[in-house]
């Protein structure tokens, strides 16, 4: 079929967090500038105009093993939502954003236009078949669409192993990493997260971020040894000519904090780290799960998920993604003008913390998610607290 794509195994292992821990989406959320009321049938029009020229926005998921793929058969669906008790900040008043995500029989995505003061749109989309980079794409094209204009498209059938060809593969860090808040605390099921919206980002805000992670992590644990690791997503359409994908084109870095290191220097470090291709390692290594039956992914992240559970050490202390600088200038309608935009990150009980950073004209969005057992008794709080003041 046209427009189909191979699952690849980081795919596929989304898939299995998605089963684990649903929804286990990316919701990419815009605040507008003033109260107003967006026209329904209008977005509807406009994410189904966008949709037939991005078919990885009506993916659902066909076949197994090595043939299992992405066919573009069921468009997004556009909802209207009740958001007034909504602050933005935190999962309360909500509930549309734990709505889980269908990958076999769709839709794999859905517009939420959300009532309330500010109005919002939110894109959600099963992480399975996009990546943040991806899904921000796509709604600019939904914007494009609302405005008359024709969607640009993203029509590239590539993988995340197709863009990492080459040689050497990693399997998961040593659980050896300190939590970023200390130990988990209870058996408390589920996920929280809180958002903090900041004016201009610092000077290396990444490095800045790692520092202060790293003693966080430190100062909770009681210990100056130990590892405090850092995952780290890396955009793999970076230096890939004409590129247009919503796909999870997405590296992982393995990175270890250096409690001595300026922000400048980690910086640096992360992007020798990357020049030598480090964050390919993690691609290559999970391709062997597109040769394995859905089940037993799902087990396997099953049992991780249990084990997790009982241990005070870690493969990593927290994912940090950031998305960089997002122009929202051209994600405006005639009924909707943008003045911010989040992400809300998909989240699992098997990461400790997941940080996400996503700047643009009106300054830095940082929303921090994280299993309710490291969450709790405010020390989601006290970190936010800690990680804002850059």
């Amino acid at each position: 079929m046209e427009g189909a794509r191979p699952i690849s195994g980081i795919e596929r292992a989304w898939l299995a967090a998605s089963a684990q821990h649903p929804p286990f989406a990316i919701a990419v959320c815009v605040e507008a500038a003033a109260v107003g009321v967006p026209d329904l049938a209008a977005w509807t029009d406009a994410v189904r105009v966008a949709a037939a020229a991005s078919p990885g926005a009506r993916a659902v998921w066909r076949g197994a093993l090595c043939r299992a793929r992405w066919e573009p058969l069921v468009e997004p669906a556009v909802r209207e939502v009740d958001g007034t008790e909504w602050s933005g900040m935190d999962p309360s008043g909500a509930p549309f954003l734990d709505v889980p995500l269908d990958p076999v029989r769709g839709p794999t995505a859905e517009l939420l236009v959300v009532r309330g003061n500010p109005a919002r749109l939110v894109f959600r989309v099963l992480h399975a078949t996009m990546d943040g980079a991806g899904a921000v794409a796509f709604l600019r094209d939904v914007f494009r669409a609302r405005r008359g204009e024709a969607p640009l498209g993203h029509d590239d059938v590539r993988t995340d192993l197709d863009l990492a060809a080459g040689d050497g593969t990693s399997g998961p860090p040593p659980e050896d990493a300190l939590p970023p808040m200390g130990p988990p605390r209870g058996e408390p099921a589920g996920i929280t997260w809180k958002r903090a919206a900041l004016g201009p980002p610092p000077p290396a805000l990444m490095g800045r971020v790692m520092q202060r992670l790293d003693a966080h992590a430190r100062e909770c644990a009681g210990a100056a040894e130990g590892h405090v690791r850092l995952d780290v997503p890396v955009d793999l359409r970076r230096g890939v000519a004409g590129i247009r994908s919503t796909a999870n084109l997405t590296g992982m870095l393995a990175l270890d904090t250096v409690p001595t290191e300026t922000p400048e220097a980690a910086v640096a470090r992360m992007r020798r780290a990357i020049a030598a291709g480090r964050h390919l390692e993690r691609v290559r290594g999970a391709a062997f799960l597109r040769h394995l039956p859905q089940w037993l992914v799902s087990a396997g992240a099953a049992q991780g998920a249990r084990r997790h559970g009982a241990q005070t050490r870690f493969s990593t202390t927290a994912v940090v993604s950031n998305l960089g600088f997002v122009d929202t200038e051209d994600l405006v309608a005639p009924d909707f003008r943008t003045h911010r935009l989040f992400i809300v990150p998909p989240y699992a009980e098997v990461t400790p913390l997941f940080v996400m950073l996503t700047g643009g004209p009106a300054g830095v969005d940082l929303v921090l998610a994280s299993p309710v057992r490291f969450a709790s008794d405010g020390r989601l709080d006290a970190l936010l607290e800690h990680l804002t003041a850059l």
